[in-house]
């Protein structure tokens, strides 16, 4: 009677597993070639995007410096977007960041946002990059230097677009706003963080924002030969925490038992060995919705009964680096500080460590979490610089998504469409109290290979996929609901 029992049940869970992987079903959809829809390279975009990467908007851990080269990139756009700036109002925030406002026909309807950053993170290793890091190179099918990708790239896609909108007579319905921040490098206080708060005082509710964060990655997987258009709906938490270990100082010919860098490097290897635990939450399971119905039928099968096979799909999903941020808080330390001479022991030793804290959880439980982890009374944990709670998680129903989720169908017609929760954290964080919904999406085609340039070395962007960026914010504004 046992044997049968069980026998009974793991049909009946079988049967249940496949029958909802079969809902996931494969659609059919034709593949589209970009370059065989009339598609043409934007040469006058990427001439702008040029002159732009040229100009040396740095943002570093000190904060910003030579402001003059700012002003230089303001001007810039008003002599590059002469439409824009006669026809959109224009305020200045902090000194540097812009808001520009595009008044919209219908008062009733709330407000939308386009974002972006205009400083960039410096060039370490100028010497090993294919083309001068600030050189605005076009080549090889490329615009190389910093900031191509991170996100100077999007300011030129949008004023373009807008430009193109201006010439050809179209006037928006809903009230738009285009805000590019100077200090998102630096954590965005003197720049989106009061604009947000003057738009709030202003007592302007936005319909949602859309801010750089996700991108459209061409080989994304091996198992999926379509592009994916990664939609970010929600954030990690940022933080930042120093640890630090007072030492005696003297002689490194006479160590003590424990020096000061021992005890730190000891809670660095229990913080990399100790992680946090995996989570499938809501971003996560929105990502696997989109990506099940693409997958062969094996991996269709965990993920459509994630219920039964959560730790084998949690296990598999962090074999990968950038699946396994996905499911939880990392922990990375980045940099160190300890004697000032080879022969000297160290009065302090000192590391700071870059946390991304997943949704669902809070800073201050991922501290309370990480000193556990370290438990050692001589080791120091304090929080530096900016923190950020986790964001809220934006809907996938809403107009706002729909209207992003048209316009990458439209100019990418091969793309699948996938909401995912972003790594990074961005500005757009500042207006999620006035936002009905925040989105994190820049419409670029990129290989992985390109991501490596982010804040790395050789950033460039293709300049097809420049012309297609343009083309994106053309059809979002002309064919939403704008």
């Amino acid at each position: 009677m046992l044997v049968a029992l069980i026998i009974g049940i793991f049909f009946v869970v079988a049967s249940i597993s496949v029958y909802r992987t079969l809902l996931l079903r494969r659609p059919q959809k034709k593949l589209i070639n970009s370059r065989e829809t009339n598609f043409a390279i934007d040469n006058d975009a990427v001439t702008k995007l040029q002159k732009a990467l040229k100009l040396e908007t740095i943002s570093d851990q000190e904060g910003l410096h030579d402001y003059t080269t700012f002003l230089h990139f303001h001007a810039l756009l008003e002599e590059k977007f002469p439409l824009v700036h006669r026809i959109l109002s224009r305020e200045k925030f902090g000194k540097y960041s812009l808001l520009y406002k595009w008044p919209g026909s219908n008062g009733a309807l709330k407000p939308m946002m386009l974002m972006s950053h205009f400083d960039v993170v410096p060039a370490t290793k100028p010497s090993a990059w294919r083309y001068p890091p600030f050189g605005g190179v076009a080549a090889d099918g490329y615009i190389w230097g910093r900031g191509a990708l991170d996100v100077k790239g999007g300011i030129v896609a949008i004023m373009a677009a807008l430009e193109r909108l201006i010439t050809e007579g179209w006037r928006p319905r809903r009230t738009i706003y285009i805000a590019l921040g100077h200090d998102e490098e630096s954590g965005g206080s003197k720049g989106n963080a009061l604009i947000a708060r003057a738009l709030r005082d202003r007592g302007i509710r936005l319909h949602y924002v859309l801010d750089e964060g996700g991108l459209i990655i061409n080989d994304f997987s091996k198992d999926i030969a379509s592009p994916v258009a990664l939609v970010g709906i929600a954030e990690k938490g940022y933080l930042t925490l120093a640890l630090s270990v007072l030492g005696g100082g003297g002689h490194a010919s006479a160590p003590p038992k424990n020096t000061a860098t021992g005890i730190l490097a000891r809670a660095l290897t229990r913080i990399e060995k100790k992680k946090f635990p995996l989570t499938l939450g809501a971003p996560i399971m929105a990502l696997l919705a989109g990506l099940a119905p693409h997958l062969p039928f094996g991996k269709r099968l965990v993920i459509a009964n994630a219920w039964l096979f959560a730790p084998v799909f949690k296990a598999f999903m962090a074999r990968s680096d950038f699946m396994g941020a996905m499911l939880r808080t990392t922990v990375a330390p980045t940099m160190l500080q300890g004697s000032v001479k080879e022969n000297v022991l160290p009065t302090q030793a000192r590391a700071l460590i870059n946390v991304r804290v997943i949704n669902g959880e809070q800073v201050a439980s991922t501290i309370t979490t990480i000193k556990a982890i370290i438990n050692d009374e001589r080791v120091l944990v304090e929080r530096v610089g900016f923190a950020a709670e986790p964001s809220t998680i934006s809907r996938t129903t809403s107009e706002g998504f729909l209207d992003l989720s048209t316009a990458i169908a439209t100019v990418f017609p091969n793309a699948i469409i996938a909401p995912y929760p972003v790594f990074a954290t961005t500005d757009s964080r500042y207006y999620e109290a006035i936002s009905d919904d925040t989105y994190r999406f820049l419409p670029f085609a990129v290989d992985k290979s390109d991501l490596q340039g982010i804040h790395g070395i050789d950033e460039r962007i293709s300049q097809e996929s420049l012309s297609l960026g343009v083309e994106f914010f053309v059809q979002l504004l002309k064919n939403g609901r704008a």
